[in-house]
């Protein structure tokens, strides 16, 4: 099985005060739909269909589980979903409610798409516009949820869609990854599919050794052996490919003693220099979400075949 990985163009809205002008144009948003996050007891309520919600409840505790804490954080986001709509009904849009089964069907529909929810509910909602319709995020749950693809992070603009329907925002370009898998005829098994973040190509066993051959922009093939490639975009370079690449001050530290035990002079501090070395690494790894280029970065390189 091969995987032809190219960019692919994305568009979210991120609002700031800026007016319209006849070289920027307010956008006509007339219709939007509103992705929402599935709750942990909407989850229960699907694995446990026959359930009514007294004896689901009742099992749920059977189990050990704090029902209260699910109850809460249902209400909360379903009262969150309620104030977009009634924003959204304020600003003259007409609107549907989503769930991640009907997400795809809807998008055609809108104009705008609206994630109400944390980062992996906005991840969804990306995935499944392909072509430049805005996304929206709405963090739906401050506490619980860093937001940090939602537009004002934990505390979103109240007058958020009265400034878009006025123009007093612009588009933010985010590049995706289009990835497709052809069979060994080389024919496409799907559709593309499009990726906000990042790319790991693997076993679907972790504990299982990958063995792939690589090309990149038509080279030649290169075999490689690791426990899996990750490639990311600007987006998700904060994220996993950051994790998988951060430099640790310990192994900075640990460098700099190990070059004192051989006679090499450190002047510095050892610790003060180790961090300022380590965070000086880490602010070179994550770029812009629009850029183009995408990393690629092997798991644990096994060189042996």
């Amino acid at each position: 099985m091969a995987a032809a990985v190219k960019i692919h163009p994305a568009l979210i809205t991120i609002p700031e005060a800026e007016e319209p002008s006849v070289s920027n144009p307010v956008p006509q948003f007339r219709t939007a739909i509103v992705l929402q996050k599935l709750t942990r007891l909407d989850w229960e309520k699907q694995k446990h269909p026959h359930k009514t919600t007294q004896q689901l409840l009742q099992y749920l505790r059977s189990k050990g589980h704090d029902v209260n804490d699910m109850i809460e954080s249902d209400k909360k986001q379903k009262a969150a979903v309620m104030e977009i709509l009634a924003r959204l009904e304020e600003a003259h849009i007409i609107t549907q409610v989503v769930t991640r089964q009907s997400l795809r069907a809807a998008v055609p529909w809108a104009d705008l798409v609206v994630s109400a929810g944390g980062d992996g509910t906005y991840l969804t909602a990306a995935a499944a516009v392909a072509d430049k319709t805005p996304v929206i995020g709405i963090n739906t749950d401050p506490v619980g949820s860093e937001g940090h693809l939602c537009i004002g992070g934990k505390n979103p603009p109240h007058d958020l869609f009265q400034r878009i329907v006025e123009g007093k925002f612009q588009f933010a370009n985010r590049s995706r990854i289009r990835v497709t898998v052809l069979n060994k005829k080389q024919e496409a098994k799907n559709d593309c599919i499009l990726a906000l973040n990042e790319v790991f190509v693997g076993e679907d066993e972790a504990a299982k050794v990958s063995t792939y051959s690589i090309s990149i922009d038509d080279q030649p093939m290169v075999k490689q052996k690791s426990s899996g490639l990750i490639v990311s975009t600007g987006t998700g370079s904060t994220s996993w490919y950051y994790g998988m690449n951060r430099v640790e001050e310990q192994s900075v530290s640990a460098i700099l003693e190990a070059m004192q035990s051989m006679g090499i002079e450190v002047k510095a501090n050892v610790r003060g220099l180790a961090e300022e070395i380590a965070k000086k690494m880490n602010d070179k790894i994550a770029f812009e979400p629009d850029h183009p280029s995408k990393l690629r970065t092997p798991q644990k390189i096994n060189s042996v075949f």
